[in-house]
């Protein structure tokens, strides 16, 4: 008996963290913000296992050569980073038990624009320009960004390493993306 309810391939993983980026990305409070950014790491770390089970990869070493190609993308490495610290707190060395260093330089919380779209009774739309709670992430290679370029570059990797693999991700409805009942778009607001 499967215990994850919805991911019953890696191809199902791949759109939980599809989920995952449109939670972030609508989440306008810096608690919620920061707690779905986890869970997207999360999700993106365990894409690695979930492959390397499909491809039949799992024997001690077998996998050891998928793991460096992806920890070579800062970006990759990163999510790993993330999940491992939100799962044990620490890093610490598996022999040593010392706190270990990780590649990724660090998560720091800030403030991003974006731009709220209304629509009005007449289908005339009016745009506001809002300014919410937003982290940054400074890669291994020095390299900063914002959570939206970010998780587009995790996804298009993870996409892209899919496709390398014959695997073709079927695109969710976005009632199923965003979890909103009859496809209504929470992110357009009615102006009377």
């Amino acid at each position: 008996m499967r215990l994850t309810p919805t991911i019953q391939s890696v191809c199902a993983l791949f759109r939980k963290l599809e989920r995952e980026n449109y939670r972030v990305l609508h989440a306008r409070n810096a608690l919620h913000r920061a707690d779905h950014f986890m869970n997207f790491c999360i999700t993106a770390h365990s894409m690695q296992d979930h492959l390397l089970e499909y491809l039949g990869v799992v024997v001690a070493g077998g996998e050891e050569a998928f793991r460096k190609r992806w920890h070579l993308v800062p970006t990759v490495q990163a999510t790993a980073d993330i999940a491992n610290e939100t799962k044990h707190f620490i890093l610490r060395h598996r022999r040593t038990k010392k706190p270990k260093d990780v590649q990724t330089k660090g998560v720091r919380r800030g403030r991003s624009e974006y731009v709220d779209i209304y629509e009005a009774n007449d289908g005339s739309c009016y745009t506001n320009l809002v300014s919410i709670p937003d982290y940054f992430v400074r890669l291994s290679d020095g390299s900063k960004h914002d959570l939206h370029s970010f998780m587009k570059a995790v996804l298009e990797f993870w996409r892209h390493e899919l496709a390398c693999k014959g695997l073709k991700v079927r695109k969710q409805t976005f009632k199923s993306l965003s979890g909103y009942a009859n496809n209504a778009k929470p992110s357009v607001h009615k102006k009377a």
